[in-house]
């Protein structure tokens, strides 16, 4: 549902820009704007949040794996120290 009001942002923006920005062929660039908008305005929402969780992923990947390193070495020392 999120998708469809950003579309319908895209949409509004879009054509607004047409309008002020528009030229000769006012109408024409709003609407090629408009639809434009409609759909890159979602799609680079979908993949900043998608990089943020990725990101977010990573970090805790890095986290985990010197969690595990730390209680690796501890270990080792422990056995062997």
């Amino acid at each position: 549902m999120g998708m469809v009001f950003l579309a319908l942002a895209g949409v509004i923006l879009g054509f607004a820009f047409g309008i002020k920005f528009g030229g000769e062929f006012k109408i024409q660039r709003a609407l090629m704007l408009a639809t434009l908008t409609a759909v890159i305005l979602p799609l680079a929402i979908l993949i900043l949040s998608e990089i943020i969780q990725a990101v977010a992923f990573l970090r805790l990947f890095e986290a985990t794996v010197a969690m595990a390193s730390a209680a690796i070495l501890v270990s080792w020392s422990e056995k062997y120290g």
